[in-house]
């Protein structure tokens, strides 16, 4: 995991797009815009430390544009999980959330590409209902 997202910090910058949340939007240059339910991308990278899977709402992770030795230090930081002290990440709670880049964009989900941007992200909460061995 930490080879490939080394090798993308090669060539990735950040990209214009307009993020609109329930109580705002924002026109900007972002490294990274992502949308989490539960604390850390694979690996154990950190990158929503409040995020849980039932408190009802998504969590915003907003990260300002970044040189590539920044993306290398931001990597550390996600796997110390100290991303959230970082003066360029910006979090905010929120239950939908829009996100539209200047340039369409690959949309990733637990390790699998699973749209195009625009995309928006909304909360379902208890949607799913969770069952385990010898649940009655």
């Amino acid at each position: 995991y930490v080879y490939g997202a080394l090798r993308v910090m090669l060539w990735y910058r950040a990209r214009a797009m307009q993020v609109t949340g329930e109580k705002d939007s924002v026109t900007d240059k972002f490294y990274i815009a992502s949308v989490a339910n539960t604390a850390c991308y694979g690996g154990g990278m950190e990158i929503a430390p409040g995020a849980r899977l039932d408190d009802g709402h998504l969590d915003l992770c907003l990260i300002d544009p970044l040189s590539m030795w920044g993306a290398v230090t931001m990597m550390v930081a996600a796997i110390r999980k100290t991303v959230a002290q970082r003066p360029e990440v910006h979090m905010q709670p929120t239950r939908q959330v829009t996100i539209a880049p200047e340039i369409a964009s690959e949309v990733w989900a637990d390790g699998e590409r699973v749209a195009m941007t625009p995309a928006v992200f909304t909360i379902a909460p208890r949607a799913i209902e969770v069952r385990f061995a010898g649940d009655a």
